[in-house]
């Protein structure tokens, strides 16, 4: 929802948000252990990449999206990658 806000009206606290919303949750899912509710649902981590992907996609249009959140992103992609197969 915030990152089709930022799409309709480029208000950079949209981003902001998305960012730190992403961050908390690949933090979150990095810890788990075992699977919690349907997080590693196939339908659930298929969504997530979708999200992911969309959110790649909006931050490269910014002039310097950083190393730390590249390399934080393609580790969640191919965490992703894992659970799906």
């Amino acid at each position: 929802v915030l990152m089709r806000a930022y799409e309709h009206t480029p208000d950079p606290m949209f981003m902001s948000a998305a960012q730190t919303y992403l961050h908390r949750f690949i933090t979150y899912e990095a810890g788990l252990h075992w699977p919690a509710s349907y997080v590693w649902n196939a339908h659930g981590v298929a969504n997530r990449a979708a999200v992911l992907a969309r959110y790649w996609k909006l931050s490269r249009r910014e002039k310097d999206p950083g190393f730390r959140l590249a390399a934080e992103v393609h580790l969640h992609a191919s965490r992703l990658v894992a659970l799906l197969s």
